[in-house]
């Protein structure tokens, strides 16, 4: 299996504190897993993406209450995690 370095990060959000994963340098490309799963759903696809698109910056994020991320404290909806700017 090919080998990558990460950069961990943390990110705060009114739902608690996201873990982020950073691979690769470049061009910045999100990966949001599904609401149940956390970013290690896409470690098999991962040195595929970083080997076709060497000039990206590859960014995996674990969603609230999952992964690494904090632990939701209370029930939450879809909505409230939505960004609203007024």
């Amino acid at each position: 299996m090919d080998t990558f370095t990460e950069r961990l990060e943390r990110v705060d959000t009114r739902l608690g504190s996201l873990a982020v994963r950073r691979t690769g340098s470049g061009h910045m490309t999100v990966l949001w897993s599904s609401m149940f799963v956390d970013s290690h759903t896409w470690d098999g696809v991962l040195p595929l993406l970083l080997a076709g698109a060497p000039g990206r910056e590859y960014v995996l994020i674990d969603p609230p209450g999952l992964g690494r991320s904090d632990v939701l404290a209370r029930r939450t909806s879809i909505a409230e995690a939505a960004d609203r700017r007024t």
